[in-house]
């Protein structure tokens, strides 16, 4: 694997982290506001209750993961499948499938439009699948060598 290569594999990953690293916390600081948040989607309050607590977990997660070696390429594919979720649910709110709209993605996230956030997940989706593909060549290369 080229140095440049490396790099960009790096930098993707780097962003993942830093972007559910920072989705945990601002949820967790402003803890009651997601709640709300959450409780005002679609979800009965069950699935509710379970995921005040799952999300924020599920992220922090997904950073342990992705900050350790041997579990990164694990990180990574549950951070595809956590973004794509998220994802999905934005492109449903976009074509107007939910009666209500509510936004718990806490921070400056929280600001976006519904078109650009979509955007924004767009783009780490992208770096996360390259992040995927990259790791996977690195590691046939090492047992290729």
């Amino acid at each position: 694997m080229t140095f440049k290569t490396t790099i960009w594999l790096n930098t993707c990953t780097n962003l993942l982290i830093v972007l559910w690293g920072y989705a945990a916390l601002s949820k967790l600081m402003e803890f009651d506001k997601f709640r709300h948040q959450l409780f005002l989607q679609f979800l009965n309050k069950s699935f509710s209750d379970i995921s005040v607590y799952l999300i924020p977990g599920l992220e922090i997660s997904l950073v342990l993961l992705m900050i350790t070696e041997p579990f990164r390429k694990g990180g990574l594919i549950l951070s595809l499948i956590l973004l794509s979720t998220f994802t999905i649910y934005i492109g449903l709110i976009l074509l107007k499938i939910f009666p209500r709209k509510p936004c718990s993605c806490g921070g400056v996230l929280e600001l976006l439009d519904w078109g650009p956030h979509f955007l924004f997940n767009l783009f780490f989706l992208f770096l996360n699948i390259n992040a995927i593909i990259l790791l996977n060549n690195r590691r046939k290369e090492e047992t290729h060598s």
